[in-house]
């Protein structure tokens, strides 16, 4: 590795990667008295429709394996087998924790040399990013059946978008034109959060049991490198938090920052609509 592709290794590593919890002492044990409607036993069927929903042609992961290879039915039935131990003992793969980060300059007239202006793209193996598709589908569809989500989160949900969103902020400059909106882009938002503090969101939410387990395993000691011009830098770890690339990561965030809504809904400012009184919008990170 050269002069140049070290530094620049090093400066993304401590700018964008090195955050740590403010509470990673702490330890946040699961309740005994598990959600069953998270925690039940795995079905071949959910393994078999996530895995068939999985789009062909992804980049692999540091094992090389592509979801064409997961398609085939002998392997889902391995697979149902794998996941449904892991689900039981809590205990995954090492290298499922392992992400190879590639940087992508976000604007082409940026400067190349800071860190800060490249958005790194985490590839997992496809295997984990598969056992996170099942962990997504059970906890979102919990949080959508029992309303858990605050409804002016439209991030990453389904039959939600944020053209919904623009239509209502429209709708309401129109109203009240002398409206004044604050709009804010978290900066580096799914890199910063506190896992320990996430762990304790999802107790607070009833998410816990085997499905906590799961969550909480793939947070343990993950590690990755950064792929540059064709060459992978040492392995480092990622002490905070959610991982990209991984489709469980939105769902996490939105229980993270779902606290938010209320607390500014508690300070009885924004537009009134009828009986009720808009103050906040969000679209996962982006907030108005």
């Amino acid at each position: 590795m050269d002069n140049s592709t070290a530094e620049f290794n090093d400066n993304f590593h401590s700018q964008v990667l090195s955050h740590k919890s403010s509470l990673e002492d702490r330890m946040i044990d699961p309740l005994y008295d598990e959600n069953q409607e998270l925690n039940t036993t795995i079905t071949i069927d959910e393994i078999r429709r996530l895995i068939h929903g999985a789009k062909n042609g992804k980049a692999c992961g540091i094992d090389s394996i592509p979801y064409e290879v997961l398609k085939y039915e002998s392997v889902i039935s391995v697979l149902h087998s794998l996941f449904q131990l892991i689900f039981e003992t809590s205990i995954i793969p090492s290298i499922w924790r392992q992400a190879i980060i590639c940087p992508i300059l976000k604007d082409k007239t940026s400067d190349e040399r800071s860190p800060l202006n490249y958005r790194g793209i985490s590839l997992l193996t496809c295997i984990s990013k598969l056992y996170s598709a099942f962990i997504n589908s059970r906890v979102s569809d919990y949080l959508e059946t029992n309303d858990m989500l605050a409804d002016e989160q439209n991030g990453f949900r389904a039959h939600r978008s944020c053209e919904d969103h623009i239509f209502t902020l429209n709708a309401i400059v129109r109203n009240c034109p002398k409206t004044f909106a604050t709009f804010i882009d978290l900066k580096k938002a799914f890199d910063f959060v506190d896992r320990d503090m996430l762990l304790y969101q999802l107790l607070l939410n009833k998410i816990d049991g085997k499905i906590y387990n799961s969550i909480k395993s793939i947070y343990v000691n993950t590690t990755a490198c950064i792929r540059l011009n064709d060459t992978l830098t040492d392995w480092f770890s990622c002490n905070s938090g959610v991982r990209q690339g991984d489709n469980l990561s939105p769902t996490l965030f939105s229980i993270f920052i779902n606290d938010l809504v209320q607390e500014v809904k508690d300070l009885d400012l924004g537009v009134s609509i009828g009986n009720s009184n808009l103050s906040i919008l969000l679209y996962a990170d982006d907030i108005v």
